[in-house]
Order: C-alpha cells, then sequence, then structure tokens
C-alpha cells in the first residue's frame, strides 16, 4: 500500500518531464500539487494505524482525492487556454495558467533581431539568472541588444555588471542613459521592444503592467502595431541624441 501510495505520490514528477504537447504542460502544474498528495499519504496511514480502516477505503479515498486535484488542475489549465486566446495580448512572466511567456519573445528572436530593453534599473538583466542566461544564449545567435534606463546610482551599478557579464559579445550591447526617455513616455515599469534590422514596419512592443503577483509583477501586454512603431520612432530619436555608455559610467564617454 506504501508502495502504491508512493508511487501515486512521484507520478506527476515523472510526468512532467515528458514533453507530450499540452498533457505535459497539465502535468506540471499537478507537479506543483506534489506537498498535497504528500499530506494526503502521511494522512492516510496514520489514519489506517488508528482507526483500522480498511486498505482498500484508504486506497480508494486517496485516490479519489487525487482525482479531484488532478481534474481542478487540468481544468484551470484549460480555462487559462481559454483566458489565452481570448486575450491574446496577454503574457506572463512564466507562462502560468496557459498564458503566453513573455520571456519566449526574446527566446524565439531571430539572429537579426535588436532588442531594446527600457527599464529604470537594468537590475534583472544584471542580477537574475534567467534573464542573464537567456540573453547570453540570444547574443551568442547574434540577437543584439540596446538597454536604455535612466541616471541613477543602481542603473550605473547594475549597468558595469552587464557590461562585465557580457564582455565577450561588447559589439552587441549598448547602455544608455536617458533621462528624457522617463520624462516623455508615461512609463509604467519596464518596456520590451523587439525590432528586425532592416525593417522599419517590424517593431513589436511589450509593457509590464504595475501590479504585483506573488511579491512580482509577472504580467506584461503587447500594443498595437501604431503604438509599438510611434515607442519605436520616440526612441531612436532620443538614442541619436545621446551616446552608449561603454563603461558603464552615467556620463558618457
Amino acid at each position: 500500500m506504501v508502495i502504491i501510495l508512493a508511487l501515486m505520490t512521484l507520478l506527476p514528477y515523472a510526468f512532467a518531464q515528458v514533453n507530450f504537447c499540452h498533457f505535459a504542460k497539465i502535468m506540471k502544474f499537478i507537479q506543483n500539487d506534489t506537498l498535497i498528495l504528500i499530506v494526503i499519504v502521511a494522512a492516510s496511514l496514520i489514519l489506517q494505524e488508528l482507526v483500522q480502516i480498511k486498505w482498500v477505503y484508504v486506497l480508494i479515498s486517496s485516490l479519489g482525492v487525487v482525482a479531484i486535484i488532478a481534474l481542478w488542475t487540468t481544468f484551470d489549465f484549460l480555462i487559462g487556454r481559454r483566458f489565452a486566446r481570448r486575450f491574446p495580448w496577454l503574457y506572463h512572466l512564466k507562462g502560468e495558467k496557459g498564458l503566453r511567456n513573455i520571456l519566449d519573445v526574446e527566446k524565439n528572436a531571430l539572429a537579426s533581431t535588436y532588442i531594446y530593453v527600457v527599464t529604470p534599473d537594468l537590475y534583472n538583466d544584471a542580477n537574475v539568472e534567467a534573464t542573464i542566461n537567456l540573453v547570453t544564449n540570444n547574443l551568442k545567435r547574434g540577437v543584439k541588444y540596446c538597454f536604455v534606463t535612466r541616471a541613477s546610482a543602481e542603473s550605473e551599478t547594475n549597468s558595469r555588471i552587464i557590461l562585465r557579464n557580457f564582455r565577450k559579445f561588447s559589439d552587441q550591447v549598448k547602455i544608455y542613459f536617458v533621462e528624457d526617455m522617463f520624462a516623455k513616455v508615461p512609463l509604467l515599469s519596464n518596456i520590451l521592444i523587439v525590432e528586425r534590422s532592416g525593417n522599419t514596419n517590424s517593431p513589436q512592443a511589450f509593457l509590464e503592467l504595475p501590479f504585483e503577483q506573488d511579491g512580482h509583477r509577472m504580467f506584461w501586454v503587447k500594443t498595437d502595431h501604431i503604438t509599438a512603431k510611434s515607442w519605436f520612432e520616440l526612441l531612436l530619436k532620443l538614442l541619436q541624441e545621446n551616446k552608449p555608455s561603454t563603461t558603464g559610467a552615467l556620463r558618457a564617454e
């Protein structure tokens, strides 16, 4: 009986490693409830010892609870997929609830792509390992990055870290301190602009929404083409009026 319940507990881990369309994603959601399954196993063992219930009833009860969790998780996932289809402009930092993953926008960028990251502090690209690895992989493929931030002590510190982390790709990474960008544009937090080189009609713009989930800002929206193009043109104009910082210092060299 213990072996059967243990297998039930570990089953989501096994299926979560299988890349089998949406089924694997569903099982990954179930994997997040493994702690609940462990509690069920422990409670079942204690209950059986205390009241001497037959193992068959314990097994049926445990399977019933597991089935309810699986059905609820699947339902939650499918609702998220339906929501994503209805609102294709909505993205999530981790791709949860079936929503599109904002990181996939960068991950799927072509080699001829120029990515503009407009951010008040450069924190993620300097300190978050997942973001650093993503940028590094893109740089290896030939993607170019332009970071635009405001003049502050934190931005200067993080810009030095970025230039040090990506020093092997110094010709593909530029950092601008543009205070006007944050004065002229009603920036809520972070903006991501993806543009294919040589195609002025291609820019796509994504805006981070200013509310938190579990202590972090997780949701992004994709703007329409007109907004993306106007932001991109404004950004290029501001960059032409400034010089990139090659050392991470606030003053352009």
